[in-house]
């Protein structure tokens, strides 16, 4: 008899803890305003209720990508999920013109905006919503490319972001993203695709 999962409160607690976050820690979460960051946000306040209260920043970095008009919204949806948690909220702008628009700078980008967040409010954690679903895609890219044992390792939970002091983690790497969505449409919070 299989046995049912455990509520996502309980995995993302685990994956907080797992990951090195203690209660009080200042936390810069990145939020795009799509379900994945947005159900990242939602867990990581909702978990000042089973024992780990965070003292959040969420950042929303704009990539240049999807226009004036569409970035303005997500950061609107972003504020939104901010005042719905009662946490402030920071807007990064986009990269300059002469930066190309590919995977790789855009996480370069996106990096860099979210140290200089933490070190603004005097966060020493960054918080992303990388999931399952991110760390198999990481995991097939690497092995596609002939990467080596660390390259098929995939993604860490935790680990350095740059020379700042500042710690990435990854604490919902072991949910599927269709959790995520149904937790988020299951407390009657949206978001933006």
């Amino acid at each position: 008899m299989a046995t049912a999962a455990p509520p996502l409160i309980d995995v993302a607690l685990a994956g907080a803890r797992g990951v090195g976050l203690c209660p009080g820690d200042r936390v810069v979460v990145g939020v795009s305003a799509g379900a994945d960051s947005t159900a990242l946000a939602c867990l990581l306040r909702a978990l000042a209720a089973h024992g780990l209260p965070l003292d959040l920043v969420l950042v929303y970095v704009d990539h240049g990508w999807r226009g004036p008009a569409a970035a303005e919204a997500d950061a609107a949806a972003v504020e939104a999920l901010g005042q719905r948690l009662g946490v402030p909220v920071r807007r990064s702008p986009p990269p300059p013109p002469e930066v190309p628009q590919a995977e790789d700078a855009a996480r370069r980008h996106r990096y860099v905006e979210l140290t200089r967040a933490a070190q603004a409010v005097g966060a020493t954690v960054v918080a992303v919503a990388h999931h399952l679903g991110d760390q198999a895609e990481t995991l097939v890219m690497r092995a596609m490319r002939g990467s080596g044992p660390y390259g098929v390792a995939g993604m860490p939970a935790r680990r350095r972001l740059g020379d700042a002091g500042i710690q990435l983690v990854r604490p919902l790497l072991a949910v599927h993203p269709d959790a995520l969505r149904a937790w988020l449409e299951s407390h009657s919070v949206s978001w933006r695709e």
